[in-house]
Formats: structure tokens, C-alpha cells, sequence
């Protein structure tokens, strides 16, 4: 039974440390001044921007502060091999709901820029929304086709541990 638990916990949960673990670019940094840009704000809307976005940035940071605090936890639990299935299950769970959690507050801020801006520019942030959410699709469409791509190659060469 522990070697299931075991074996289950390396092969979903530490592929997830590794892959999320990495550093990122901090939030927003680009997108939005060029959707600022795009939506040609006046000087109340571009305050009120800024802080809708600020604010947002600030719940995103706690949120992903937790979840890396989390995985830190998961990780030391798996190298220690002391796993404790309550514990696994509890802290899993927590990470989705605050996955869940931040994909929310994301179309809350939406929601909110899109309350301060006039018609015309409400449909350009719409636009705007839907070509990151069209290439956030096409990525990871393309990472799959990639990730099977190796998975076949490393099948064909018959190299059971995976290494190139």
C-alpha cells in the first residue's frame, strides 16, 4: 500500500513541483500597459486601473506565496518518504481551491476594469481578453503535441528511465 501511495505521489505530484516551481515574470508586467494602451484611458481610469490591478497583484502574490508553501511541504514529505495520506489529500486539495481561487479573482479584475471603461473600450478590453485566453489555448495545445512528441521518441529508443 505505501508503495502505491508512493508511487502515486511521484509520478502526479512531483512533475507539478518541478513544472510550477519555476520562477516567473512578475504579474502583468507588459500586458498591461499595453492593454492601458490599447483602451486609451484617461487620467481617472488609468488611477483606477492601476489600483484594481496592484490590488489584484497583492491577493495573486499571497495566493501563490500559500501554494508554494504547500508544495515545499508535499515535496519534503515525498524526499522524506514519510507520507502521511491525510496529510497529501489535505494539502492537494488546498492547492486546487486556491488555483480555483485566483482563477476567480482574475475574472473578478476583469470585471472590474471592464465596469470603468466607456462602450468603445469595453470592446477592445473584450478583444483584448479573448486573444490572451485564444493563445493560452494554442500553448498549451502546443506543449502537449511537444510533450508527446518525446514521449514517443524516448518509446522508440527504448530508454525506460527517459534520459536523452
Amino acid at each position: 500500500m505505501k508503495r502505491i501511495v508512493l508511487l502515486l505521489c511521484v509520478t502526479i505530484i512531483v512533475p507539478n513541483i518541478l513544472l510550477y516551481g519555476q520562477p516567473r515574470a512578475p504579474l502583468g508586467q507588459g500586458r498591461e500597459k499595453r492593454a492601458a494602451h490599447l483602451l486609451k484611458l484617461n487620467d481617472e481610469q488609468q488611477k483606477k486601473f492601476e489600483e484594481i490591478s496592484s490590488q489584484f497583484q497583492k491577493k495573486m502574490i499571497d495566493i501563490k506565496s500559500t501554494i508554494e508553501k504547500n508544495r515545499i511541504d508535499l515535496k519534503k514529505m515525498i524526499l522524506t518518504q514519510s507520507i502521511d495520506e491525510k496529510s497529501l489529500i489535505q494539502l492537494t486539495d488546498e492547492n486546487s481551491k486556491l488555483q480555483g481561487e485566483m482563477k476567480s479573482l482574475a475574472v473578478k479584475r476583469w470585471i472590474d476594469i471592464n465596469k470603468i471603461l466607456d462602450k468603445d473600450q469595453q470592446k477592445v478590453w473584450a478583444k483584448t481578453l479573448a486573444k490572451v485566453g485564444m493563445m493560452k489555448g494554442k500553448m498549451k495545445s502546443e506543449m502537449r503535441g511537444m510533450m508527446m512528441k518525446r514521449n514517443m521518441m524516448r518509446d522508440r529508443n527504448n530508454d525506460p528511465k527517459g534520459e536523452w
